[in-house]
């Protein structure tokens, strides 16, 4: 929420993200997943204020993900959303 009480509006928008030997289908299960668990995660507690103040952010870096090629997409896009997560979190302002 605002200052004002009305819910902050918060975009993500992932430029790119590799996923070698992932099918289209599985990298849509991915995509999913990932876009649910980062909208939870958000909501969840409050966003830091260089993401509420200042307009917007250039882009962050949030990792690599690791992982074992037999691991199921949905537990892969939960990975993921915590990495964007984390890394918006982390960030306290300007564009890096």
């Amino acid at each position: 929420m605002s200052s004002a009480g009305r819910p902050t509006r918060l975009h993500v928008h992932v430029a790119e993200l590799r996923l070698p030997g992932v099918s289209r289908t599985q990298a849509q299960r991915i995509g999913s997943t990932a876009t649910q668990e980062l909208t939870r995660l958000l909501q969840q507690s409050p966003l830091p204020p260089s993401l509420t103040q200042t307009g917007g952010i250039a882009r962050i870096q949030a990792g690599q993900l690791g992982a074992d090629p037999a691991t199921r997409p949905e537990n892969l896009g939960r990975d993921l959303a915590r990495l964007i997560a984390q890394a918006l979190t982390r960030h306290t302002g300007g564009g890096s």
